[in-house]
């Protein structure tokens, strides 16, 4: 590798989205603040009291940090403002990050280097994701609106996934400037939240993409999933159905479709919580009354689509483990080939 391709001369851009409230924020910021080689945008989301610590942490950095006040849109809205802030400017890779997240920076160069050798269309590398006992290595595989959730980690350090953990990415600029020009938006603002990752996903691989996932890196998501407030559920639901109508084909929906409803109405039934059923009830009624909306949105990102569902899903086996030669050296990196 000449000295011109070495991952420390590449410039590289980090986005962290900090919310008010969060303390482990700061000491995000401050970690962040001790690589040498980022260009670090710390953009607020309803966080006013971050921008003091941006500015004391510039101060012992000598203005290091770049902060951006957007505390009035939603986090889907700060995303693209970010990838959108990326395709205007001259960058190699961007991370970007949800503040919610501990991460081992100590690797994040190593992170790049094998970002730089994978092929040009694995546009998207994401670690995997530890939440406490539940480890989600690469993300869900997608399968007749339900999802499945991968059990044991992959041998090699990189396969294919269908959905990368959007708490952190990694990101070349050339997709978030195609998908602009194309007028899709990498992080759609009718998700709000719940699923808008998976949607984000979807649209990577149909627009001809890949995303490649590491286990290099280990992001911990924080918080607690045990209470869950009624507008979430409301949005965990709705967005669903969202992710077939917007992404699929019209055979895939119907197939999709009827399973999704009964999915949802056994779970909500089941579960015992009146929250539940007023959910799935608001969810679907906010589906029928925005039914042209929604397709509207549909048949402009579908004109843009070069994959299918079954092209898709031939490509998210897991490559074989990585192998030592004869003298313990690790072999090449295992990535599938696109056939």
């Amino acid at each position: 590798m000449s000295k011109k391709e070495e991952p420390n001369n590449k410039k590289v851009a980090f986005f962290l989205i900090a919310t008010e409230g969060r303390q482990f924020v700061y000491d995000a910021i401050s970690q962040i603040a001790q690589s040498t080689n980022l260009d670090i945008f710390v953009i607020s989301h309803n966080a006013p009291s971050i921008e003091g610590h941006v500015k004391r942490v510039n101060d012992e950095r000598r203005g290091k940090i770049h902060y951006i006040e957007s505390s009035n849109n939603s986090v889907c809205q700060k995303r693209n403002a970010a990838l959108e802030l990326l395709a205007q400017r001259e960058y190699d890779y961007c991370f970007l990050s949800d503040d919610d997240i501990r991460l081992d920076l100590s690797k994040m160069e190593e992170l790049i280097d094998i970002f730089a050798r994978l092929p040009q269309e694995c546009v998207v590398l994401s670690p995997i994701m530890d939440l406490g006992n539940d480890k989600i290595f690469g993300g869900l595989l997608y399968r007749n609106g339900t999802f499945m959730s991968l059990t044991t980690q992959p041998r090699s350090r990189i396969w294919y996934s269908l959905f990368p953990s959007a708490a952190f990415i990694v990101i070349r600029p050339h997709i978030v400037l195609d998908m602009f020009e194309k007028h899709i938006l990498p992080f759609e603002d009718l998700f709000v939240m719940q699923s808008e990752d998976v949607d984000f996903a979807v649209k990577i691989w149909l627009l001809g993409r890949k995303i490649a996932c590491t286990n290099l890196v280990q992001v911990q998501h924080l918080g607690s999933r045990s209470q869950i407030p009624y507008w979430r559920i409301f949005y965990m639901y709705r967005n669903r159905v969202l992710l077939l109508l917007l992404n699929f084909s019209k055979s895939r929906v119907v197939v999709g479709l009827p399973v999704r409803i009964i999915n949802d109405l056994i779970t909500s039934v089941f579960s015992f919580r009146s929250s539940y059923v007023l959910s799935l009830l608001t969810a679907y009624t906010w589906i029928i009354k925005n039914l042209r909306l929604t397709l509207t949105l549909r048949k402009s990102r579908r004109t843009y689509f070069v994959g299918s569902e079954r092209c898709v899903f031939s490509n998210l086996l897991l490559p074989k483990p990585r192998m030592k030669d004869k003298v313990g050296r690790k072999a090449q990196i295992c990535v599938p080939t696109n056939t």
